[in-house]
């Protein structure tokens, strides 16, 4: 089972790893904060991580690692603004509340 980790801890180690990891040569790239999307499924959600522009010292490979090995290692936490959906939740209004009478 992964670890919890909440979603300013997450940006905090993505921060941190990627600059000890990231050429000290670059002085131009920084991570993006990830951000909560619409994910496949419906009501679902996920995080995403916008990619740098290329640059010649490979950053956005070095980003791309540290943020694989983060969704890898822990459980994100979804932000605090966003509710956890039931079943319920999922199926359109008009649909629930349809009387079959």
């Amino acid at each position: 089972m992964k670890k919890p980790l909440s979603a300013a801890d997450a940006t905090a180690l993505l921060n941190r790893e990627f600059l000890r990891l990231k050429a000290k040569e670059c002085e131009s790239c920084v991570p993006a904060t990830p951000f909560w999307g619409p994910g496949v499924v419906m009501g679902a959600g996920y995080w995403y991580l916008n990619a740098l522009q290329p640059c010649p010292f490979e950053c956005r490979q070095v980003l791309a690692q540290v943020w694989t090995g983060i969704t890898t290692d822990y459980e994100v936490e979804r932000p605090a603004h966003v509710e956890k959906r039931t079943k319920a939740s999922r199926i359109p209004a008009r649909s629930r509340n349809r009387s079959d009478a």
